[in-house]
């Protein structure tokens, strides 16, 4: 009787262990349903704002991953670096520069206040990274896609740029940005698609009539897999993407 107490007494610690663990695990731990297929006309831009610290943050950072493989999707994977508490865990992806551009959102849509995970479609749509139903609402909403920049590269450093004829019918703080996108990485809960690795701000660059220019990007690193041209309204480029597109440095994805 003592040896049957003995074990229903050890069964129900493991048990306790069990639950705690699953109740303090991330949630990469839980599996993340499929998206559905939202059949896209142009580019859509999904920006992730996550952070590895961030324990709600591996599903969305599962779904950036799905979006990220599909046509038309340019998908943003923006590490802030508020999670960064403890530096001995501190997320090697985080950069102010993706706060910074959080902030500023969070200014342009009346200071609700900033939190993970956050995507922003097209910068104008703003929503819980984690819920499918709007993820997929979002892109149904934004399915006729932007008008899109052509890139060329003419050398490492140095690229070509043509702006569609859309993006001068209305010039309201119109600013134009370089997002260098690094390679993707296996992070500590699972895929961490595309991290944004430098953030450019390259309005003086252009004098706002220009529909071709070469740009000329010093620094980029070599683990850099694409850059992203955006152009946004706001004062401070936190407000409706207007044109985007996308050179892969390498090869094709």
């Amino acid at each position: 009787m003592k040896f049957k107490k003995h074990i229903l007494l050890f069964s129900g610690c493991l048990v306790a262990v069990g639950l705690v663990r699953f109740l303090t695990s991330p949630a990469s731990f839980i599996p993340s349903p499929t998206l559905d297929d939202v059949p896209l006309n142009g580019p859509v831009v999904v920006e992730l704002f996550t952070s590895q610290n961030c324990p709600y943050c591996p599903v969305a950072d599962r779904f950036l991953d799905q979006l990220a493989t599909r046509p038309h999707v340019i998908a943003l994977g923006c590490h802030v670096t508020y999670w960064d508490r403890d530096p001995a865990r501190k997320d090697p992806f985080s950069t102010p520069l993706c706060t910074d551009r959080q902030h500023a959102y969070d200014s342009y849509l009346n200071g609700t206040g900033v939190f993970t995970p956050h995507m922003m479609v097209n910068g104008e749509i703003s929503l819980v990274g984690s819920k499918p139903y709007r993820i997929t609402q979002a892109l149904e909403l934004s399915k006729n896609g932007l008008p899109e920049i052509a890139i060329t590269a003419s050398s490492s450093d140095t690229f070509d740029i043509t702006l569609p004829d859309a993006v001068f019918s209305e010039k309201n703080n119109i600013h134009l940005t370089g997002v260098v996108i690094g390679t993707d990485q296996q992070g500590r809960y699972g895929p961490l698609s595309r991290p944004v690795l430098d953030i450019r701000d390259l309005t003086s660059h252009w004098n706002g009539t220009e529909k071709t220019m070469s740009l000329h990007l010093p620094n980029i690193p070599e683990t850099a897999q694409s850059l992203v041209i955006l152009v946004q309204e706001g004062e401070n480029a936190n407000g409706p993407i207007r044109a985007a597109g996308e050179l892969f440095l390498h090869s094709s994805p």
